[in-house]
Protein backbone atom coordinates (compact mmCIF):
# COMPACT_ATOMS: atom_id res chain seq x y z
CA UNK A 1 0.00 0.00 0.00
CA UNK A 2 1.19 3.28 -0.95
CA UNK A 3 -0.46 6.59 0.37
CA UNK A 4 -0.14 10.04 -1.14
CA UNK A 5 -1.34 13.34 -0.49
CA UNK A 6 -3.06 15.22 -3.08
CA UNK A 7 0.37 17.14 -4.03
CA UNK A 8 1.61 13.49 -4.64
CA UNK A 9 3.54 13.01 -1.63
CA UNK A 10 3.97 9.85 0.10
CA UNK A 11 2.66 9.78 3.80
CA UNK A 12 2.80 6.27 4.16
CA UNK A 13 3.40 2.58 3.11
CA UNK A 14 4.13 -0.43 3.53
CA UNK A 15 6.56 -3.48 3.17
CA UNK A 16 5.54 -5.02 0.05
CA UNK A 17 5.53 -2.03 -1.66
CA UNK A 18 9.15 -0.92 -0.94
CA UNK A 19 9.66 -4.55 -1.81
CA UNK A 20 7.61 -4.08 -5.08
CA UNK A 21 9.55 -1.05 -6.13
CA UNK A 22 12.93 -2.29 -5.31
CA UNK A 23 13.60 0.93 -2.55
CA UNK A 24 15.79 0.60 0.28
CA UNK A 25 16.45 4.32 1.34
CA UNK A 26 13.62 6.14 3.14
CA UNK A 27 11.23 6.87 0.63
CA UNK A 28 8.15 9.03 2.68
CA UNK A 29 7.67 12.63 2.07
CA UNK A 30 9.21 12.36 -1.30
CA UNK A 31 6.98 12.93 -4.41
CA UNK A 32 5.82 10.09 -6.70
CA UNK A 33 8.39 11.03 -9.82
CA UNK A 34 11.04 10.13 -7.15
CA UNK A 35 9.71 7.13 -5.96
CA UNK A 36 8.63 5.26 -9.22
CA UNK A 37 10.41 5.37 -12.15
CA UNK A 38 8.61 2.98 -14.30
CA UNK A 39 6.56 4.79 -16.77
CA UNK A 40 3.88 2.55 -16.63
CA UNK A 41 3.32 3.04 -13.61
CA UNK A 42 3.45 7.06 -13.03
CA UNK A 43 1.28 7.10 -16.17
CA UNK A 44 -0.94 4.82 -14.57
CA UNK A 45 -1.17 7.02 -11.20
CA UNK A 46 -1.85 10.23 -13.02
CA UNK A 47 -4.74 8.07 -15.35
CA UNK A 48 -8.30 8.09 -14.39
CA UNK A 49 -7.88 4.35 -14.55
CA UNK A 50 -8.56 2.45 -11.43
CA UNK A 51 -6.68 -0.89 -11.70
CA UNK A 52 -3.58 -1.71 -13.93
CA UNK A 53 -2.58 -5.23 -13.89
CA UNK A 54 1.68 -4.89 -14.13
CA UNK A 55 3.81 -7.83 -15.00
CA UNK A 56 6.65 -6.91 -13.20
CA UNK A 57 9.83 -8.45 -14.81
CA UNK A 58 12.27 -7.85 -12.32
CA UNK A 59 10.24 -9.70 -9.40
CA UNK A 60 9.03 -12.13 -12.58
CA UNK A 61 5.63 -11.65 -10.80
CA UNK A 62 2.27 -10.15 -11.83
CA UNK A 63 0.95 -7.80 -9.66
CA UNK A 64 -2.69 -5.95 -9.43
CA UNK A 65 -2.31 -2.49 -8.20
CA UNK A 66 -5.34 -0.59 -7.39
CA UNK A 67 -5.80 3.10 -7.34
CA UNK A 68 -8.67 5.07 -4.81
CA UNK A 69 -9.43 8.68 -4.49
CA UNK A 70 -10.25 9.46 -1.05
CA UNK A 71 -11.67 12.73 -0.02
CA UNK A 72 -10.36 13.59 3.35
CA UNK A 73 -12.00 16.61 4.24
CA UNK A 74 -11.38 20.61 3.64
CA UNK A 75 -10.38 19.67 -0.19
CA UNK A 76 -7.53 17.32 1.00
CA UNK A 77 -7.24 14.35 -1.26
CA UNK A 78 -5.20 10.71 -0.71
CA UNK A 79 -4.61 8.39 -3.20
CA UNK A 80 -4.37 5.03 -2.15
CA UNK A 81 -2.36 2.50 -4.04
CA UNK A 82 -2.86 -1.21 -2.93
CA UNK A 83 -0.77 -3.75 -4.23
CA UNK A 84 -1.67 -7.30 -4.70
CA UNK A 85 0.75 -10.60 -5.52
CA UNK A 86 -1.41 -11.95 -8.28
CA UNK A 87 1.32 -14.74 -8.40
CA UNK A 88 0.25 -16.01 -5.59
CA UNK A 89 -2.90 -16.26 -6.70
CA UNK A 90 -2.64 -17.96 -9.62
CA UNK A 91 -0.65 -20.29 -7.92
CA UNK A 92 -3.56 -21.07 -5.24
CA UNK A 93 -6.05 -21.82 -8.12
CA UNK A 94 -3.68 -24.07 -9.75
CA UNK A 95 -3.56 -26.00 -6.68
CA UNK A 96 -7.33 -26.10 -6.03
CA UNK A 97 -7.63 -27.50 -9.60
CA UNK A 98 -5.13 -30.20 -9.16
CA UNK A 99 -7.06 -31.51 -5.54
CA UNK A 100 -10.35 -30.87 -7.51
CA UNK A 101 -9.25 -33.20 -9.85
CA UNK A 102 -7.83 -35.73 -7.54
CA UNK A 103 -10.97 -35.98 -5.59
CA UNK A 104 -13.07 -36.34 -8.58
CA UNK A 105 -10.78 -39.99 -9.45
CA UNK A 106 -11.11 -40.90 -5.99
CA UNK A 107 -14.42 -40.60 -5.97
CA UNK A 108 -15.40 -42.02 -9.09
CA UNK A 109 -13.10 -44.83 -7.46
CA UNK A 110 -15.66 -45.02 -4.55
CA UNK A 111 -18.49 -44.91 -6.85
CA UNK A 112 -16.96 -47.86 -8.94
CA UNK A 113 -16.27 -49.86 -5.74
CA UNK A 114 -19.74 -49.52 -3.82
CA UNK A 115 -21.61 -50.53 -7.02
CA UNK A 116 -19.42 -53.74 -7.51
CA UNK A 117 -20.22 -54.57 -4.27
CA UNK A 118 -23.75 -54.40 -4.73
CA UNK A 119 -23.46 -57.34 -7.65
Amino acid sequence: MLLFDNSAILIDHNKIAKYFLSINSEILGKKINQIITNSELLQFYNSSNKVLVFNSQKHDKQFKISKSIIDGGSGTLFTITELNDQSTQRLTNEELDSVLRENEVLLAEVHHRVKNNYN
